[in-house]
């Protein structure tokens, strides 16, 4: 049985009275941990060759796209001491996030840090999972005392993201049109397609690969959805795992996808249960 509180203002915080009803018991700390792991996962590979990856004399690509001009010819002209110093100091923010310490500071730091290195070079860390990972940390530095409002706001990036793929594969793509997948079939192993059972399964099956296209397509629409409604938001969760372990085994896409997925599930999985007076 659970008790419903009013969502009262920590001390010291600037954030109005928002009024959500949370129950006792709700937690983000499954959530806080699965991110902490993921953030691991794809961040600390490039540090075990930080001399080759990021110090003075290293190869490096800047997304210019993405950072300011400043930004980048700061990080670019940044000498080794202080990348060093900011390796320790994101290793300390890290763990303090793990493990649940001044949350948001170490979330805010954390967050810095991790753009600084992504500006000094994007080239082991530049994929859409990364860009989204980073953007689930940045909540926690103002919403974490506000579980309910986090959600809410983790529930409509998710659904903005799913929704901007599925329609990036209508309009300007061609996925109703034509059958790109059926393409992406016979592209060499080392490319985007796995040499699996799967993928000779599907090769010589243009049908087969224009029905999966279509039902991608019609998944990534109807995903969100299912996130929005309590009932089946744990079908959608399960449902999504599924989705995302098949374009695991399919194509070469990161791992972190598959990862970041699980965590947003521990998020959406916490549902506020029905009150009875």
């Amino acid at each position: 049985m659970f008790k419903i509180t009013k969502n009262r203002n920590p001390k010291g915080t600037r954030f109005p009275q928002l009024g959500n009803p949370v129950p006792v018991g709700f937690d983000l700390t499954p959530f806080r941990v699965a991110i902490a792991f993921c953030f691991a996962f794809h961040m600390l590979p490039s540090f075990l060759f930080f001399k080759e990856n990021y110090l003075a004399g290293s190869f490096r690509f800047q997304e210019h796209d993405f950072f300011p001009g400043w930004l980048l010819a700061l990080a670019d002209q940044s000498p080794d001491l202080l990348l060093i110093s900011l390796l320790m100091l994101m290793m300390i923010f890290w763990f303090g996030f793990l493990m649940g310490f001044k949350t948001q500071i170490s979330a805010f730091a954390l967050t810095l840090c991790a753009y600084f290195f992504y500006a000094r070079n994007a080239f082991y860390l530049k994929t859409l999972a990364w860009d989204m990972l980073l953007v689930t940390l940045v909540p926690f530095c103002g919403f974490a005392s506000h579980p309910l409002l986090l959600r809410r706001l983790l529930r409509l990036q998710f659904t903005f993201i799913y929704m901007y793929a599925a329609l990036n594969k209508i309009i300007p793509g061609n996925w109703m049109r034509e059958n790109p997948l059926h393409y992406l079939m016979h592209y060499p192993d080392q490319s985007v397609m796995r040499g699996e059972a799967l993928k000779g399964l599907f090769s010589f099956r243009p049908e087969l690969c224009y029905l999966l296209g279509i039902l991608i397509v019609s998944f990534e629409f109807i995903l969100p959805v299912l996130l929005w409604i309590p009932r089946w938001s744990r079908w959608g969760i399960a449902a999504g795992i599924l989705f995302h372990l098949m374009l695991s085994l399919l194509f070469h896409v990161p791992l972190l996808f598959l990862l970041l997925f699980a965590a947003y599930g521990l998020l959406f999985g916490l549902s506020v249960p029905s009150c009875r007076r």
